[in-house]
């Protein structure tokens, strides 16, 4: 049997092969269900090492370290059943699921020149490319993604990645371009509405993004976890035009962590980022707002293996504390001789 990108997959069930399907353009678009769709596909075949090591990153991004590394070791069990394909594939999850951003990214590049349609490994490389550390990261992940463009080319997904890694190196009108064609390829993905509002976030394009994201967001179904995250977006756009009450009644709305739809490693970014932002431009914080984003980091990530949760919840200290802010401030990233200021909202400046 093969999977919708014509790889030979190891199942003995047609349905569970489908079901995967669905979780992996789930996962890719963003949307709701992925985790039913994993459960579902392992009901039908229990040994699919391919479902486990997906839904091992699942449980992870959910918060769920002991599941997910019950799930990331069965996949390994099972992958000697498999092909060299599946066997690679798992190979990369289980560098993922140990906390190696380096090896993962290493074997992932590895494993993409023989298979370059397989995108969940697309996703995790990229991921690890861009959070491995390093001065040239960004460049090297669209170095890498532009390589797999003749397999990939025209798929939402990949699009919708180029596009983001090209905002990320400045290339607006580039990703501009390609954030356009996934979105038209699949108008209803979280990703995608992400990589058109992400170039509007980093072009310090600050209408377009409110003209672009509200009405969407007004169509989309605010449950879905990822819908958090483009309402920190939204929140950061009306901050950014003097709106600061709506910006507040965002995140009253959709960011605290009692409301907020996603992942808590996702809650804990854009909450604390977002209330870290408010302290720099001398905005009084939602009462309880801090406590609530402390509690958070303390009892989810205080030991957490995802360097981007934990280097994040360190952030929190500084929330509420302006002498700290201002050090932050001090030592962001600039060029040598530009003296630090407090950051005005104007794209790159606002970055996380």
């Amino acid at each position: 049997m093969q999977d919708r990108y014509g790889y030979e997959v190891t199942s003995s069930s047609a349905r569970a092969v489908e079901h995967l399907d669905e979780a992996v353009r789930l996962t890719t678009s963003l949307r709701p269900g992925a985790y039913d769709a994993y459960k579902a596909c392992l009901l039908e075949d229990p040994d699919f090492a391919l479902a486990h090591a997906g839904l091992s990153f699942n449980l992870h991004v959910g918060g769920r370290p002991d599941r997910a590394r019950e799930s990331i070791a069965t996949a390994r069990t099972l992958a000697a059943r498999g092909t060299q394909r599946e066997q690679q594939h798992i190979e990369v999850f289980g560098a993922f699921m140990d906390g190696d951003l380096r090896r993962t990214g290493e074997l992932g590049r590895e494993h993409l020149r023989e298979y370059p349609k397989d995108v969940r490994v697309v996703g995790l490389t990229i991921f690890a490319l861009n959070l491995g550390g390093g001065l040239t990261r960004k460049a090297e992940a669209l170095e890498f993604l532009t390589t797999l463009r003749p397999d990939l080319g025209g798929d939402g997904y990949f699009e919708s990645a180029l596009s983001f890694q090209m905002t990320e190196n400045n290339l607006w009108d580039a990703g501009r371009r390609h954030a356009q064609i996934g979105l038209t390829a699949d108008p209803g993905s979280f990703f995608a509405a992400h990589s058109v509002t992400h170039v509007h976030h980093e072009a310090g394009d600050i209408s377009s993004g409110v003209n672009f994201l509200q009405p969407w967001l007004d169509t989309a179904d605010r449950s879905a976890p990822y819908s958090g995250h483009l309402a920190w977006h939204l929140a950061l756009f009306e901050l950014g035009r003097g709106e600061t009450q709506r910006a507040i009644a965002i995140f009253d709305r959709s960011l605290r962590p009692a409301v907020y739809p996603g992942v808590p490693v996702a809650s804990l970014m854009d909450a604390s980022s977002f209330l870290w932002r408010l302290n720099l431009y001398g905005v009084p914080l939602p009462e309880g707002a801090a406590e609530e984003v402390r509690e958070l980091a303390e009892s989810r990530f205080a030991t957490s293996t995802t360097g981007f949760a934990a280097s994040t919840g360190s952030l929190t200290p500084a929330i509420d504390r302006p002498w700290l802010s201002a050090i932050a401030v001090m030592l962001m990233p600039r060029p040598l001789g530009e003296r630090a200021a407090l950051p005005a909202y104007r794209g790159n400046g606002s970055r996380r």
